[in-house]
C-alpha cells in the first residue's frame, strides 16, 4: 500500500537554476524515482493593486492565487499527489521586483508597479516499497502591478468584467462605427488584491475630472448631450477614415470653483484596429489586386470596393470565414467553421467552435474549441479541444489535443510532416498512399491512449507512451528508433515491425505471420503469441509470463552453443516456452530470482544478411552479403540459396554478384517517381527445383538511392572550445550523417539530438591538452566523409550558473552549481552572513550550499576560485 504525505520544504529549495533558466511548469523526483508532471488548480498570469492601506502588511494570499499544486510520477503510479500549503515556496525569477513575500503570505511593494515572474515551488512525499520518495515541481506566474487609483478611460461597462486581468485596452474595429460611451476608471484593490475596475468622477482629492482630446482625426468626440465636443468627451466613435489613434486625456478641475480642467492626472490611446468585424458568413478572395470579403454586407459599414488584405477578422455571431484563392488576412477570432484554401494567408485562428479546414495555403497557430482537418498546407501548430485529422500537409510547431489525432499521407505528391509534438489520447497514424511520406518528430500519448500505426512510408522520430498508453501494429512495415514507456504492444499478421531502440514495456502479443525485431534490449512482462520475435543474444528479459507459440529468433548471422539466448525472472520460462528459430536452449539458474537459457544445439534455419537497410548516394556503392543461418550450419542436400531483386529500377540502380556478396550502385535518381528509388533485396533458400522451400526463413534489405547529399553544420573553420568544457553542433543532412573526431585524444561526441526533418544534433567536449586540435566529420552513407569543423582544446573555464545578485531569507539555503574541469575553490567574503557545504558531484557539475546565518540586511560575496559571481542579501 502506498502512503501519501506532505513533507515540509525550505523557502527556497536546493536547485541552482531558478533566475531564469526554466520557463514553464516540470516535476523531478528525488532519489531513484522520476517525476512526470506538476499543475495547478489556479491562475498562472493575474494584475494585482497595492495595498495603500496596509502596504507593509504580508496579507495577500499567493496560494489562493495558484491554487491546490499536484505532482505526478513519471510513471504515473501516483497521480495528483498534493502539495500541502506549507510545502510551498516562492522566489523571485525575472522582470521587476514588485513582491514580497513571507511565511506564505505576499505583498505588494509601495514603490514599483509593472511586471515579475516568480517560481513557484512545492514537494510531497510518497513511500513505494517502504522507501520515502520526494517529488518536488515548480511552476512560473506572472503577476502585473497597477498603481491603486491609477486612471484610463474605457467603453462605459466594459472594465467592470476584468476582474484580475490587465487594464482594459481601448480598442475599435477598422469598420465598428457605432458611438461608444466611454467614462473614466480607476484601479482598486479587491479581494486578495486583484485587480477591479470602477467607474469614477472624481480624483483621489475629490476634484472633478473629465475626458479631453487635441486630436481626432479618426475619431468622432460627442459630450453627454450628444453634440461635437473635443473638450468634455462622453463619447467616441471611429469615422472610418483608417487605422489610428487618439490621445485621451484625463483632467481634473482647479481652482476655488473647480471650473478650469487644467491638470492632467493620466490619459488613454485610443486605437482603431486593422480588424474587421463580421456578423454572417463571408468568404474572402483575391480579385485582381484587391482582397475583397463577400457577401460585403456580413462586414458592416465596408462596400464591394474595400480591400481587407492583411487585415484580422473577428466574428461576432457565432458564423464562418472561408478564405481562398491568393487572399492574405492576419488573425481570425470567434468563428464557428473556419476554411483555408488554395494559395491563402492566414494568420492565428483562435476560439473558433466548429471545424477548421486547411486544404492549401498558409496559417499561423491554431488555438480552437472544435476541431481541425487539415489536408495540404502549412500550419504552425495546432491545439484543438475536439479531435484532429491531418492527412496531408506540414505542422511546423506541436499538434495538441485531449481527444483523438488521426494522421495519414492520402495524397502520392503531398507529404505529412509534424516538426514539433503529437499529443493526443489516441493516435492513428496510416500513410494510405503508395508514395506519399509520414515524418513526426514526436508522438506522445496522453493517459491510457493508444496507438495505431498501419501502412508503411512512416518516420516517427521519437514516441512516448506515457507508461499507459499501448501500441497496436496493423498491417505496418517500417522501423522506429524505440518506443519508450509502453503499456501493451500488440503485433498483427500483416505487420514487420523493427524497432532500434531498448525497450521497457508491459505485454507484447505477436499474431501468427506477424513480427517484431528489437534491435536493443527488450524487458517485458508478458510475452504472448504464434508469431516471430526477434532480438540481440541476451537482449531480452521476461519477467512474468511467456504464453502460445512465439518464434524466437536471435539477430545477426552467429550462433554459437553456450550463448545466452534470453533470461527470464525465476520459474517464468522454459525450454520450449519459445520455438527457437535455428536452435534448442537448456536452463540456467543465474541466482534466486533469475533463469538463464542458454544455446543447447545448432540446425540450418535460413539465411541471413550483415545489412537490413542500406542508403546509398547517387554515384555511390555499397555491398549486401548473405550467410547460413545460424552462420555454423550448412544448407541441407540440394537447397541453394537465390537473390530476388526484381522490383529494382534498373535505370536507378546497377546490381552485380560475386558469390554470396552483391554489390549495389546508384548510377541515377529519379526525382519524379519516388518508388523507383527503393526495392526490396530478398534472398531465399530453394529447393533443387527453384522452389522457395517454406520451413526457412529468408531475409530481405531495404534499399534506397538518394540524391548526392549536402553536408553543413553551424560550425565551420577553427572552433574554440575551453578544456572540459561542451559545445552543441548541428548536422545538416538529407539523411543521417553520423559524426566522428579524426583524433581520438582530443574530444569525445555524444548525440544530443537524434536525426529528424534534416538535422541532428551533437554535443563535443573538449578532452585533450590545451592547444590540440582534431577535425570534426560527418559520413553520409555511401559518400565520403565531409570535414564539418576543426576543435581547439583552449585553457579550461570555470562558470556559476548564478551571476546575479538576490536576496535570501534569514535560515534559508541556496544551490549553486558550478561547472569545472576540476574541484573549484567556492567561498563567501564573511563567514558569519553566509555559510557554506559542499554538496554532490555529478561530472563536471560541483553543488554548493549557502545558508543565510547573518541578520536581515547583511550582504557579502560569493567567490569561485577567488573570482566573485554574486552577492548574496539576507533578507
Amino acid at each position: 500500500m502506498r502512503k501519501i504525505t506532505g513533507k515540509a520544504l525550505a523557502a527556497v529549495l536546493a536547485m541552482a537554476l531558478l533566475t531564469s533558466s526554466f520557463s514553464g511548469t516540470f516535476a523531478f523526483a528525488a532519489s531513484s524515482e522520476r517525476a512526470g508532471s506538476v499543475s495547478f488548480s489556479g491562475d498562472d498570469e493575474v494584475t494585482l493593486v497595492k495595498d495603500t492601506e496596509d502596504p507593509n502588511e504580508y496579507k495577500f494570499d499567493l496560494e489562493g492565487l495558484i491554487g491546490t499544486m499536484t505532482l505526478t510520477t513519471t510513471d504515473k503510479a501516483e497521480k495528483d499527489v498534493a502539495v500541502d500549503s506549507e510545502d510551498l515556496s516562492f522566489r523571485h525569477a525575472k522582470g521587476d521586483n514588485l513582491i514580497s513575500i513571507k511565511d506564505g503570505k505576499a505583498r505588494v511593494k509601495s514603490d514599483k508597479t509593472g511586471t515579475e515572474t516568480i517560481m513557484v515551488y512545492g514537494e510531497a512525499t510518497i513511500t513505494r516499497d517502504d522507501r520515502d520518495i520526494t517529488l518536488k515541481g515548480q511552476k512560473e506566474i506572472t503577476i502585473h502591478v497597477v498603481e491603486s487609483g491609477y486612471l484610463f478611460v474605457g467603453v462605459d461597462g466594459v472594465p467592470e468584467t476584468k476582474t484580475g486581468e490587465e487594464v482594459p485596452a481601448l480598442e475599435l474595429s477598422y469598420n465598428d462605427l457605432d458611438v461608444k460611451k466611454v467614462a473614466v476608471y480607476k484601479a482598486v484593490a479587491g479581494a486578495n488584491l486583484e485587480a477591479t475596475y470602477e467607474k469614477t468622477t472624481v480624483n483621489e482629492d475629490d476634484d472633478p475630472l473629465r475626458i479631453e482630446t487635441s486630436s481626432t482625426t479618426r475619431f468622432n468626440t460627442f459630450d453627454a448631450k450628444g453634440e461635437a465636443n473635443e473638450d468634455e468627451v462622453a463619447s467616441i466613435q471611429n469615422r472610418g477614415k483608417g487605422t489610428g489613434t487618439m490621445k485621451l486625456s484625463i483632467k481634473s478641475a482647479t481652482g476655488s470653483d473647480k471650473t478650469k480642467f487644467n491638470t492632467t492626472e493620466e490619459s488613454t490611446t485610443a486605437t482603431i484596429l486593422k480588424r474587421i468585424d463580421v456578423t454572417g458568413t463571408v468568404t474572402i478572395d483575391k480579385d485582381g489586386s484587391k482582397t475583397t470579403i463577400s457577401p460585403y454586407t456580413s462586414a458592416p459599414h465596408m462596400d464591394s470596393d474595400s480591400n481587407v488584405a492583411g487585415y484580422d477578422i473577428k466574428v461576432l455571431n457565432e458564423t464562418n470565414v472561408n478564405v481562398t484563392g491568393s487572399a492574405s488576412v492576419g488573425k481570425i477570432t470567434d468563428a464557428v467553421d473556419v476554411s483555408v484554401e488554395d494559395k491563402a494567408k492566414v494568420g492565428d485562428i483562435t476560439d473558433a467552435t466548429g471545424t477548421v479546414s486547411i486544404s492549401g495555403g498558409t496559417v499561423g497557430a491554431l488555438d480552437v474549441k472544435g476541431s481541425v482537418e487539415m489536408s495540404d498546407g502549412t500550419a504552425a501548430s495546432i491545439e484543438a479541444d475536439e479531435n484532429i485529422s491531418i492527412v496531408g500537409g506540414t505542422v511546423s510547431g506541436d499538434v495538441l489535443t485531449d481527444k483523438d489525432v488521426t494522421i495519414d499521407a492520402e495524397d502520392d505528391e503531398i507529404d505529412t510532416v509534424v516538426n514539433g509534438k503529437v499529443e493526443a489520447t489516441n493516435i492513428s497514424v496510416d500513410c494510405s498512399s503508395e508514395d506519399g511520406q509520414i515524418r513526426l518528430a514526436k508522438v506522445v500519448l496522453k493517459d491510457d491512449g493508444e496507438l495505431n500505426l498501419t501502412g508503411g512510408n512512416v518516420e516517427i522520430t521519437e514516441l512516448d507512451c506515457a507508461y499507459e498508453g499501448n501500441v497496436n501494429f496493423v498491417d505496418f512495415q517500417g522501423t522506429l528508433p524505440t518506443i519508450l514507456n509502453a503499456q501493451d504492444i500488440s503485433v498483427d499478421e500483416d505487420s514487420t515491425v523493427v524497432v532500434t531502440g531498448a525497450v521497457e514495456l508491459g505485454s507484447l502479443d505477436i499474431a501468427e505471420g506477424g513480427s517484431i525485431e528489437f534491435r536493443d534490449a527488450v524487458e517485458v512482462e508478458s510475452v504472448s503469441g504464434d508469431g516471430k520475435l526477434v532480438v540481440g543474444a541476451d537482449k531480452l528479459y521476461v519477467s512474468d509470463s511467456i504464453s502460445g507459440d512465439v518464434k524466437l529468433r536471435l539477430a545477426g548471422s552467429n550462433v554459437n552453443v553456450g550463448d545466452v539466448a534470453y533470461k527470464a525472472a525465476k520459474d517464468v520460462g522454459s525450454t520450449d516456452a519459445f520455438s527457437g528459430v535455428g536452435f534448442t536452449v537448456e536452463r540456467k539458474s543465474v541466482d534466486s530470482n533469475t533463469d538463464s537459457f542458454l544455446v543447447r544445439s545448432v540446425s540450418f534455419a535460413g539465411v541471413a544478411l550483415d545489412k537490413s537497410e542500406v542508403t546509398i548516394a547517387k554515384g555511390f556503392s555499397d555491398t549486401v552479403t548473405v550467410s547460413n543461418y545460424p552462420a555454423s550450419t550448412s544448407l541441407p542436400a540440394g537447397a541453394s540459396i537465390v537473390w530476388d531483386y526484381s522490383d529494382a529500377d534498373r535505370d536507378v540502380f546497377d546490381i552485380t554478384a560475386d558469390g554470396a556478396t552483391l554489390t549495389i550502385s546508384v548510377k541515377d535518381y529519379d526525382d519524379v517517381y519516388a518508388t523507383s528509388n527503393s526495392f526490396e533485396l530478398i534472398a531465399t533458400v530453394v529447393d533443387s527445383d527453384g522452389y522457395e522451400i517454406e520451413d526457412y526463413d529468408p531475409a530481405t534489405c531495404t534499399v534506397t538511392a538518394i540524391p548526392e547529399v549536402v553536408v553543413s553544420s553551424d560550425l565551420s573553420g577553427i572552433v574554440e572550445v575551453p578544456q572540459g568544457s561542451t559545445k552543441d553542433f548541428v548536422v545538416n543532412s538529407q539523411v543521417e550523417a553520423p559524426v566522428t573526431i579524426g583524433t581520438g585524444n582530443v574530444a569525445v561526441h555524444a548525440l544530443k539530438t537524434p536525426f529528424a526533418n534534416g538535422q541532428a544534433t551533437y554535443t563535443i567536449k573538449a578532452t585533450g591538452a590545451v592547444g590540440t586540435t582534431a577535425g570534426v566529420y560527418a559520413t553520409v552513407p555511401g559518400q565520403n566523409a565531409v570535414k564539418l569543423f576543426i576543435i581547439k582544446v583552449t585553457e579550461p573555464v570555470v562558470t556559476s550558473d548564478t551571476t546575479v545578485d538576490f536576496n535570501l531569507a534569514a535560515g534559508n539555503r541556496y544551490v549553486f552549481k558550478i561547472t569545472a574541469p576540476s574541484a573549484p575553490s567556492f567561498t563567501v567574503g564573511n563567514g558569519a552572513v553566509l555559510k557554506t557545504q559542499a554538496g554532490k558531484i555529478d561530472g563536471n557539475d560541483y553543488y554548493f550550499a549557502v545558508y543565510a546565518i547573518g541578520s536581515a540586511g547583511q550582504s557579502t560575496g560569493v567567490y569561485v576560485n577567488g573570482v566573485k559571481v554574486c552577492t548574496v542579501t539576507v533578507g
